[in-house]
């Protein structure tokens, strides 16, 4: 997702220490980007959230209040906009690592229906909401197919269905409304 950026442009990354944007952040090597981390709802008083004109926000689905965390961000980087990195809780492999006895979330999973509203709420206008597919779920062939993973079976015969869990997470746009 970073690299889409182009190089200079000023964004800020905020995400959780237990993900990897940190180290990204600093092997991009671009003084332009700067990591912010992430724990909690409360929106870190940190100078690059309000003089950045993009901010990427990784664990939205992963805190507990999530409309506060968004409030937050609006209140602190009025002008920025904002590229929320949302992992999907209908994600097939989800549901499967769910059903195996590992959480579902840490906070509050989301679907894309969610998503769009949480943002109005959070004090957000969506300009868009793109998918990110996971290509090794259920591209081969269309419906009905089943799908193995780990000690799951899943037997989709919904285009739709198959549509919904083939993707991994989405990626919300939007702007302070």
């Amino acid at each position: 997702m970073l690299e889409t950026f182009p190089r200079g442009a000023a964004l800020a990354v905020l995400a959780p220490p237990s993900t990897r944007f940190a180290e990204i952040v600093g092997e991009r090597g671009d003084a332009a980007t700067q990591y912010v981390g992430l724990t909690g709802t409360q929106v870190p008083a940190h100078p690059a959230l309000a003089m950045r004109e993009n901010i990427l926000l990784e664990g939205l689905d992963a805190v507990v209040d999530p409309v506060a965390l968004l409030r937050g961000l609006a209140a602190t980087a009025p002008e920025a906009r904002l590229f929320a990195l949302v992992a999907n809780a209908a994600h097939f492999g989800a549901l499967a690592a769910f059903y195996a006895g590992k959480p579902l979330g840490d906070g509050h999973p989301l679907v894309i229906n969610e998503i769009g509203p949480l943002l109005t709420i959070g004090g957000w206008r969506t300009i868009t909401i793109n998918s990110i597919f996971d290509e090794t779920i259920g591209a081969q062939a269309p419906p009905p197919v089943d799908l193995n993973l780990g000690s799951m079976r899943f037997h989709v015969t919904d285009e739709q269905m198959l549509a919904r869990g083939r993707v991994h997470a989405f990626v919300a746009i939007a702007e302070p409304s």
